[in-house]
């Protein structure tokens, strides 16, 4: 006999898994419905799924009596930090999460974007920043001498771009593109989520994959190691053009002084009126990104490995 197909009952704010497509996509696997305190739920029947950042602690009465809760931190990448089982509860992190979420919503909105031919860009960087954060206040201080010649928003400081999304706090802005923003622009500067000083931790956002999967060229403010992990999951970046020892720098002073070296050179050739990498290697590169992203195949095994394999394993012990 098969496996009994299971409920996951998502918490009663928003979880990942209650999203419509998300849903869709776990259909085949498990039943999935949102929390209702009406319903006799039966342990046999139904896991519970709460939130890393669901502060209500509405699940600890279901584990007293019995039932597996998964704790799903999907937006806590964390390279080196696997799932983890504890007793009835699954504490469930996805290593590739961001790029998975990114390829099914750009998948879902049946999004499919190639930058306008010739290249004509006419700004030096896109710089996208949404909170206020120390780190990203150093950034946006260290390339201040650029950004009259750039695109940039710094949402929190209430610098927005024209086109950008008008509705603050809606959960898309953090998907949102504007394409005339990549036309215009040569490259994308990453300002990464939490760009720690050693290299510990790895998080890649969806901030780093914007740029692969509308064909434009980047420098990453991020962790230290954050080429290596794209690197480790078939993506390309741009060595033959810039100093790329900026992703290996031990602290967040050194990885700026050296971003910053090869922006000073970048932005030389810049006002020479050159495209940059406009050159046939680069583009070669942003195409291969832009295939490697919309890899369904690739993506598709670890959505079942990272996400669907485990709770199955969780669920049927």
């Amino acid at each position: 006999m098969g496996q009994t197909k299971k409920t996951l009952v998502c918490c009663p704010t928003t979880t990942i898994l209650d999203v419509a497509w998300i849903k869709n996509k776990l259909s085949n696997d498990f039943d999935i419905e949102r929390f209702d305190s009406t319903v006799d739920y039966d342990p046999a029947v139904h896991v519970m799924v709460t939130e890393r950042y669901d502060q209500s602690l509405w699940h600890v009465p279901f584990l007293q009596r019995g039932f597996k809760v998964i704790v799903e931190y999907f937006w806590d990448n964390f390279e080196n930090q696997p799932p983890i089982t504890q007793g009835q509860e699954l504490h469930i992190r996805a290593k590739d999460w961001c790029w998975i979420h990114s390829h099914l919503m750009n998948q879902h909105r049946n999004y499919d974007y190639r930058p306008t031919q010739p290249l004509s860009p006419d700004k030096f960087f896109l710089l996208l920043m949404n909170m206020k954060r120390d780190t990203r206040d150093q950034l946006f201080n260290q390339v201040g001498p650029y950004l009259s010649d750039s695109l940039y928003s710094y949402r929190d400081r209430g610098i927005i771009i024209d086109g950008d999304d008008p509705s603050p706090g809606n959960l898309i802005m953090q998907t949102y593109s504007n394409t005339v923003w990549y036309n215009t622009t040569n490259f994308s500067l990453v300002a990464e989520t939490l760009p720690w000083t050693g290299a510990e931790r790895v998080f890649v956002s969806e901030k780093t994959f914007k740029p692969i999967e509308l064909s434009h060229p980047f420098i990453i403010y991020g962790n230290q190691g954050t080429l290596n992990y794209l690197y480790g999951l078939g993506f390309e970046t741009f060595d033959h053009i810039i100093d790329e020892n900026y992703d290996l720098a031990p602290n967040l002073t050194a990885r700026l002084e050296a971003i910053d070296t090869v922006l000073r050179s970048l932005y030389n050739e810049f006002k020479q009126g050159k495209i940059l990498f406009g050159d046939t290697e680069s583009q070669r590169r942003i195409k291969h990104n832009y295939n490697r992203f919309h890899d369904s195949q690739a993506v598709n095994k670890l959505w079942q490995t990272q996400v669907v394999d485990v709770i199955q394993e969780f669920v049927h012990v």
